[in-house]
């Protein structure tokens, strides 16, 4: 019994760690939120752009992973019809 608790725990704990963007690609917020723990880079991100977060959605506009330990991203450009996800593999694109 007591090997299956340690075993457990740690089977939980790598399934909780999330993914990092890939270097260089292009996201939709919606992508980066469903692929990793994005909300609080997104805002910033938002911040640092030098928009008001209130004011805006996060899946207006293109992040730029620029890589990093923690997946580091960046606005690069303003979509004002939203988004679209282009797939694994590929950037995502406003519409």
């Amino acid at each position: 019994m007591k090997l299956i608790l340690p075993t457990t725990l740690a089977v939980l704990a790598t399934t909780a760690v999330a993914k990092n963007c890939n270097e260089g690609f292009d996201y939709c917020a919606l992508t980066l939120l469903n692929n990793g723990n994005y909300h609080q880079q997104i805002l910033q991100a938002m911040d640092d752009y030098g928009k008001n977060r209130a004011n805006w959605n996060y899946d207006n506009f293109l992040y730029h992973c620029e890589g990093g330990s923690n997946g580091d991203i960046k606005i690069t450009k303003e979509c004002p019809n939203g988004c679209v996800d282009g797939g694994a593999g590929n950037d995502d694109q406003c519409k």
